[in-house]
């Protein structure tokens, strides 16, 4: 009895390790969309899907191309990001109104902006990321 306690309590002990050295998730989705226009990019972990108007794409990102991702990623100040989605405009077909939510070490970023007047440092994100597809046809 004494040895089966002794094996859960290991069992338990090497579970949770191995749980808490799991690298964090990145999960990205970004949709922008009125009447004329569709751009949807999706991020899972490894895993990149586009869809823009009437096309889909999807690819497996390799080691490099996360590697850079994450790199991308950690250079954007997503504390400082404010959505600049104005109703009004919205309302009267002005503007594309985009969504963009981000999950990334251990945090959640969720914005409504104008996909015109995306700020710089997520435009190049998001282009960036439609140039991985690019890359492998």
């Amino acid at each position: 009895m004494k040895t089966l306690k002794a094996l859960l309590v290991v069992i338990i002990l090497i579970t949770s390790s191995c749980y808490t050295q799991e690298t964090p998730k990145t999960f990205l989705h970004y949709k922008a969309q009125t009447r004329g226009f569709y751009l949807e990019i999706y991020l899972k972990n490894h895993a990149l899907d586009v869809l823009k108007m009437n096309s889909a794409k999807k690819t497996e990102l390799s080691k490099k191309q996360l590697s850079e991702l994450k790199k991308s990623l950690s250079n954007i100040d997503f504390e400082h990001i404010k959505s600049n989605l104005s109703i009004e405009e919205v309302a009267v077909d002005r503007v594309i109104p985009a969504t963009f939510i981000l999950h990334y070490n251990l945090k959640k970023y969720e914005f409504r902006f104008d996909h015109n007047q995306l700020p710089v440092d997520l435009k190049k994100l998001l282009t960036g990321l439609e140039k991985l597809l690019t890359q492998e046809e």
